[in-house]
């Protein structure tokens, strides 16, 4: 159970490595097709499902609910799920980068910077701030149409 912001990013950190090394352990396993590198990379595939869950509940528990419903989807497998749902959101609303930006109070160029890297740099609370002003017009969005 991630109980911190460091714990999550840490764990964060780790899901990335863990990913790389499965990717690498794929292409071995392409070439040589040795059963120890396939045991590998089944290890890993649980270690990175475990992490995963480890970071949807503290993202699900963070924002007070028991699952975590993210903009436009209603399921998560990964986390990059929520970081690709921002910009789908904002797409879907037709903001500009400058609209979202003057909405949650962060400067346009940053907007930009954490969509160029899918928001892989951006804070957990900063995504949690975006994606609170984002549900929120998604959700009156939403309203108007039913």
């Amino acid at each position: 159970m991630i109980k911190s912001e460091r714990e999550y990013q840490a764990t964060e950190r780790s899901l990335v490595a863990n990913k790389r090394k499965k990717d690498f352990l794929e292409c071995r396993f392409l070439h040589s097709q040795d059963p120890k590198i396939k045991a590998q990379i089944i290890l890993l595939e649980k270690e990175i499902t475990s992490e995963e869950e480890l970071l949807i509940n503290y993202l699900a528990a963070w924002f007070g609910r028991t699952k975590l419903r993210s903009l436009v989807i209603e399921n998560l497998t990964a986390i990059n799920d929520i970081q690709t749902e921002l910009i789908r959101a904002r797409i879907i609303l037709r903001w500009t980068r400058q609209h979202l930006a003057a909405k949650s109070k962060i400067s346009v160029r940053q907007i930009a910077d954490y969509e160029r890297s899918n928001y892989s740099t951006a804070s957990l609370a900063t995504i949690q701030k975006i994606s609170t002003v984002l549900c929120h017009e998604l959700k009156g969005l939403e309203q108007k149409v039913t």
